[in-house]
């Protein structure tokens, strides 16, 4: 079985606007789940949690700290990235892949036996047709 990754930026998620698209998303659901329909194992590189923690802060009504520091970077990533989350499972839905959400860290991959530990999971859902999303 063939393996790819592809790591989509928010530019792409967004289609270039200030908030994410979800057409430009829709789009990227069916190209993948066509890889996985010819067996490729794919594995879902995706930005866009701070774009989307921006699009749930201001469409609560609430207004966006000043300033691009760390922790509002942090905030906005912590909350959109759930967000974002929802949004690819229900895009995947349609094509009946689940998703899964895989955090890893350059400590992860950078000792043998952690790195082994992704491998083993990667692995794991990939036999389950599970699409890793990290």
């Amino acid at each position: 079985m063939k393996k790819i990754v592809i790591k989509v930026g928010s530019s792409t998620l967004s289609g270039g606007g200030p908030s994410l698209s979800k057409p430009a998303m829709d789009r990227l659901s069916c190209q993948i789940s066509e890889l996985i329909s010819k067996e490729y194992c794919v594995i879902l590189v995706s930005s866009g949690a701070i774009l989307a923690g921006k699009e749930v802060i201001l469409k609560s009504g609430r207004e966006l700290l000043p300033g691009p520091s760390i922790p509002s970077k942090q905030m906005l990533a912590a909350t959109g990235q759930v967000y974002l989350m929802q949004a690819w499972g229900e895009l995947f839905e349609k094509h009946q892949i689940p998703i899964a959400q895989v955090l890893l860290t350059k400590q992860d991959i950078s000792h043998p036996s952690s790195l082994q530990n992704a491998r083993n999971t990667f692995n794991a859902l990939h036999s389950h047709k599970i699409l890793p999303i990290v």
